[in-house]
């Protein structure tokens, strides 16, 4: 398949899946990258192809909650964006913001069985988050980051969701992610 040129001048959104994931890729001028969550088929991750294809690097990357079907292929584009100078890297963000004691507990069984994808791409972005704090990005309701000449706001989860889906984390309780999604508005 053959990708489309990019349009200097436009808001450029590409979709992947099915595949383990469902990936979003944004592109806003002048050449600002966004990638929320992961998709991936035989192991390469769709995001990390596409952006190598572009020659681009990401701006912003978001989990928006920690399921298999949504960190598939995204520890690749975070490890590639985070080559070089910290202040390069891109801003982080995941649902819930565990401190870094938290990293490496399991949100997802599946997962756990596929050799803990899930649980690697958290502890990544951890990871980052403790080298160079400027890189995360808390996805708080109503927060918001430029992505060149457009806006990424955070629509979702609410307080309460947020407040339980941390708790569930650093407890090891069970709970139901997909309530504290992420949902983001690229204007």
């Amino acid at each position: 398949m053959r990708l489309p040129d990019v349009d200097d001048e436009a808001l450029q959104i590409w979709l992947f899946g099915p595949g383990t994931g469902e990936l979003v890729v944004v592109r806003a001028p002048p050449g600002q990258w966004l990638v929320v969550d992961g998709c991936s088929a035989d192991r390469e991750g769709y995001a990390q192809r596409l952006l190598g294809h572009y020659g681009a690097r990401p701006s912003l990357v978001v989990m928006t909650h920690p399921h298999l079907d949504h960190a598939s292929g995204l520890r690749e584009v975070i490890e590639t964006a985070t080559r070089g100078p910290r202040e390069t890297w891109p801003r982080l963000g995941m649902v819930p913001t565990p401190d870094a004691t938290g990293a490496g507990d399991l949100w997802d069984g599946f997962a756990s069985l596929t050799g803990g994808l899930v649980e690697q791409v958290v502890a990544t972005i951890v990871q980052r988050w403790t080298e160079n704090p400027a890189c995360r990005w808390e996805l708080e309701l109503g927060s918001s980051e430029l992505l060149g000449e457009a806006s990424v706001r955070v629509l979702s989860p609410v307080s309460a969701e947020r407040v339980a889906a941390a708790t569930a984390w650093m407890t090891g309780k069970a709970y139901d992610f997909n309530r504290a999604a992420t949902a983001l508005l690229v204007t």
